[in-house]
Formats: structure tokens, sequence, C-alpha cells
């Protein structure tokens, strides 16, 4: 089956309190994705243009077009400033469908842009952070806070894919929300063929639990939705939850580097800073509090610094704690290592064998397998093995030869903040 569409056509339908997208896909799929909003938008004019062509960026790579057709007000050049994300979207999703790389699709635009004012940063120490009720954006609204900024949480739901994610999310604003006194702004993305999409145009969607449902390039829909917040809040920043292997990690395919987590790495966040600056004139400043940190440090921080919020925390792609996933068994890992048992786990990654675990001992000297390999070392050196565990065993006598002079390089590498770029001069990290 031909994993590619041919003519993807955009139309926008925006109401005073809804943006909206309508979408042709060839003869395949014809439907609409769209944002609510409980107050007057219709004034946001820049936020709405923003959404215009961010969403199509989004839909264009989620079925891989070849050529997009933009039934909006957008000129030509409007694209060339955000390419290298889009080379980036595109070469990850050919990437991981093991497909040949489209580098852009072709854009037909009607040759017309909006005119907008120029804007200046608003005020300083005021930030929107996009909060999802996991660690990362938790540990980031307490980042931002402790170095000195108001911030005004946002949840958006129905972002990740799976009904049972959203559900565990909102609930984890909410309670964290509560004890933490950060009341959340709410929005919802309506996208009703989502899963029909990318089970058209990709070979492996939302396999548990190698693959997740979370979509490539989800930050292209939050940050428009983050815009209109920023603007009614007079917010100078707009804030993610992105840690640093998400901010540095890097694929090679067909002889090119792209960033494995495409819309999350500071290339493309880069990008994206340059993109409103350029075609909106929207002066925010977008950066990750969390992004000098390792899923390591950013965890055994979290749970040292504030142990009463882990247990209240939504993390898993699939949200259940599956403890299977690709966060779940790392963090199941970190967690025992650390010899703390904050957060409950439905499984156990080690007696049902986690493929990111075996993936881990066949790769020890992968450096993005490093922190489940400390994690793993620490746990077998101290024989803290149970029953049924028998991969323990294994990895004790096959992988801890390798690992063992190396542990203390690591844990000192992964303890370290990493210099990155976009982050405030002087922001203060654990």
């Amino acid at each position: 089956m031909k994993r590619t569409a041919t003519t993807l056509s955009i139309f926008q339908r925006h109401t005073s309190n809804k943006m909206k997208l309508e979408y042709h896909i060839d003869n395949e799929f014809s439907g609409d994705i769209s944002i609510d909003f409980d107050f007057d938008i219709s004034t946001q004019d820049k936020a709405l243009h923003l959404f215009n062509c961010l969403g199509t960026v989004f839909l264009s790579q989620l079925c891989l077009a070849e050529k997009v057709m933009c039934c909006f007000s957008v000129d030509g050049p409007t694209f060339e400033y955000i390419l290298p994300t889009i080379c980036t979207l595109y070469a990850v999703r050919a990437y991981r469908d093991e497909i040949p790389a489209i580098h852009s699709p072709v854009f037909v635009t009607p040759n017309q842009r909006p005119k907008f004012s120029k804007s200046t940063l608003v005020s300083a120490n005021k930030a929107v952070l996009l909060w999802s009720g996991g660690i990362d954006s938790t540990l980031s609204l307490m980042l931002l806070r402790k170095n000195g900024y108001e911030v005004n949480t946002l949840h958006i739901s129905n972002v990740n894919g799976d009904p049972k994610a959203t559900i565990s999310e909102l609930r984890a604003v909410q309670e964290l929300g509560k004890i933490l006194s950060a009341e959340a702004f709410t929005s919802q993305i309506q996208f009703p063929q989502f899963s029909d999409i990318c089970e058209r145009y990709s070979s492996n969607a939302g396999t548990f639990p190698q693959v997740n449902t979370v979509p490539h390039g989800r930050e292209l829909l939050l940050l428009p939705v983050a815009a209109v917040y920023a603007n009614l809040t007079n917010s100078d920043s707009i804030c993610f939850g992105f840690e640093n292997s998400a901010w540095t990690d890097q694929i090679e395919y067909e002889g090119a580097l792209y960033s494995r987590s495409d819309t999350q790495s500071e290339f493309c966040l880069l990008n994206l800073q340059h993109f409103i600056r350029e075609v909106c004139f929207m002066r925010f400043r977008l950066f990750s509090p969390v992004a000098p940190l390792s899923e390591y440090y950013k965890f055994s921080s979290f749970v040292t610094l504030y142990p009463q919020l882990a247990p209240k925390t939504s993390f898993c792609f699939w949200g259940e704690n599956c403890g299977l996933c690709q966060k779940c068994s790392l963090y199941y890992l970190l967690q025992r290592s650390l010899k703390v048992s904050m957060i409950n786990f439905a499984n156990n990654p080690i007696t049902l064998k986690s493929p990111f675990i075996i993936r881990a001992m066949n790769s020890w000297n992968d450096i993005n397998f490093r922190e489940r390999n400390l994690a793993l070392s620490d746990i077998t050196l101290r024989g803290d093995i149970e029953d049924e565990e028998a991969l323990l065993t294994e990895y004790s006598n096959r992988v801890l030869p390798h690992t063992k002079p190396f542990l203390d390089e690591w844990r000192s590498y992964l303890t370290q903040a990493f210099p990155v770029a976009l982050l405030p001069s002087g922001f203060v990290v654990p």
C-alpha cells in the first residue's frame, strides 16, 4: 500500500471561539481539526495565522503529502522559514516507517499574506507552561517558580492519541494543581480521524508497548494555543517540558542527521521561534526549563525534591503506568536503582522482558541506553534480584563486566547540567 498522500488541501474555518482547519487528503479522508476556547479569539489574528501555518505542516507530515494546497491567505516564502522543521518531520516519519525520505512537500499558496504589526517582548519573567501533568512539565513548573517566573499553566487534552492517557493527564493536572495552587487553563483538540489517518499512512502506528500514540510534531498544534494564552496573560515566554535527550538526540537517515524527537528538539524549537517572529511578528521566547537535564538527573531530582508529587503525575503513553512502554520501563528502572517506591507500576518490565531493556542490554555502549544500563548495573551490583527476574542474572553475567568500569564516568556525565540554547541567562536548575 502506498504510504504517502499525493495532495493535501487545507481550508481555514475559524469561528469566534474556535481554531479550525478543514482538510482533504486525496480521495481518502475529509474532515477537520479544531480547538475550542471559552472566550472570543476573533481578535487573535496572529495566533490564528500561526495555527493555519503550523496546522498545515502537522497535517502534511501526518500523511506524508507530496503536494499541499493552502486555501487561505499565505504567501510563498512563509513555509521556507520553517523548512528545517518540515524536513526533519518528514525524515523522522520516513525513518520510522522504513520508507525512502521525502525531504519536503511542494506548497501551493495564493501568494498573499496577512499584514501584522511588529510586537516586542511584553513582560519579563511571565510564562505560559504547557503542562501535561507528567514529571517533565511538573518539574519545569517548579523550576520556573524557583527562577522567579509568574507561571500560567496550560493543559491541552486529547493531544496524545490514547483516550486513557487523556483522562490520566487531566486528572494529574487537576490533583497537582490543587497541591501547587496552579489552576490550569484548559483546551481540547478535536481530531476524530487522527487514528485512522495514522494507520493509513504508517505501518507501525500505536503498537503497544513499542510504538506510542503521541503524534509526531504535536508542538505544531500546541504552540498556537499557547500563543493565545501568552497574549491573554501578557507573557513573554512559552515553555515546554523537554528533557535533554529529546532536545539533542539525532538519527542518521540516507546520509543526513535529523533530530530524533522532531519538534521537541533544540534544533526545531529554535526554528519555530524564528518562524513565529518572522511570519507572525510575535516576540515570544520558547524554551524548556529541564532541557539541560538528562532523564536520570531529572527523575532523581524530582523524586528527591518533590516526593509528594511523584505519585500524582501522569507520564505513561498508555495512561496507566503500564511499566512496559518506553517511559514507564525507564522510570521503573530508575526508581528501583534509587531505592524508592513512590510510583506504582502495573507490570514489572524485568520479569516480562521489556524490549526496551533487551535493547539496552544488547547495546550497552550506546549513549542512548546509558541511563538504563546505569540503573540495571546499580540494581544487579547490590544483588537486588527478585524471583522470576532471570533477566537480571543474565545482565550480571553477560553485561555488567562491560559496564562496571564505566559506571562512575556515566553517573558523572548524567548528573551534570548540559549547556543548551534558548535557556534564559542565569536560569538555575537543580
